[in-house]
This record gives C-alpha cells, sequence and structure tokens, in this order.
C-alpha cells in the first residue's frame, strides 16, 4: 500500500501529550488511513523555525521511516499549513521527491500571508517566536 506522509504546520508537534492522553495532530485523520493499510510516516518538526530547517527535519525523518520501513513505494505528502511550504522546499530543493509522488497542502500560505506580514510589522518578535531555533 502507498506510504502516507502527514505534515503538521506551524506550532504544531507529531503528537500532543497531557499526561497519559495523547493526541496526534491530525486526530483521528491518521488512524483512519493506517486502519486502511496504508503505512503512516509522521515526522516532527521544530513548531516555529524556518522552512528551510523544518523542511531539511522533514527530509531525514522521512528517508529515515521509509530505510526502517523497507518501503519501496513513494509516498503521498499531505501537509497543513506552513507544512505545505515546508513539504514545497523539500520536494523542490532537497530532493524528497525520491520518496514522494504527490503533495496535498491544505490551507498553506503558497502566497505568503498578509496576516503574518502584519504580525512582524506591528508586533515584531516579542515572544521570541522568530528565532531560527
Amino acid at each position: 500500500m502507498t506510504p502516507i506522509i502527514p505534515h503538521h504546520g506551524l506550532f504544531g508537534r507529531r503528537e500532543w501529550r497531557l499526561g497519559p492522553i495523547r493526541q496526534s495532530y491530525f486526530h483521528r485523520i491518521d488512524r483512519a488511513i493506517a486502519g486502511r493499510g496504508h503505512p503512516i510516516i509522521a515526522a516532527g518538526v521544530h513548531p516555529t523555525s524556518s522552512v528551510e530547517k523544518r523542511a531539511r527535519q522533514l527530509k531525514q525523518q522521512v528517508v529515515e521511516q521509509f530505510e526502517a520501513m523497507q518501503l519501496d513505494e513513494r509516498g503521498i505528502l499531505i501537509a497543513h499549513s506552513m507544512g505545505g511550504l515546508d513539504a514545497r522546499f523539500a520536494l523542490s530543493q532537497l530532493g524528497l521527491s525520491r520518496y514522494v509522488k504527490t503533495l496535498g497542502t491544505i490551507a498553506t500560505p503558497h502566497r505568503g500571508s498578509p496576516y503574518a506580514d502584519w504580525l512582524v510589522r506591528n508586533v515584531g518578535d516579542r515572544f521570541g517566536l522568530l528565532k531560527a531555533a
């Protein structure tokens, strides 16, 4: 079966934990896909780093998991929000296309974000969120 690679957006994590409670970023979607027999390759990149750094982390984790699972079919990458920018960079600049045949993005700001621009101009980095980490 085709591997599915869900990828989170800004401030996201592969999984949220609160004591014994665990919740994946994609909630029940990843479990439903896995339940249909598709291998799930979930990456967890830095929640607020640059697109380039997050893309490099994404590629590294996808490659490691493909090798560990001994997968021979390229996967489908499903990316949310900023994760779509990471995925696009990893595919076009870092060679992730060797492992991914299709990219689907959900609510990705491919042409930029006026709201993010406004925040940078008017709020700046008061909370340390814009560091390259």
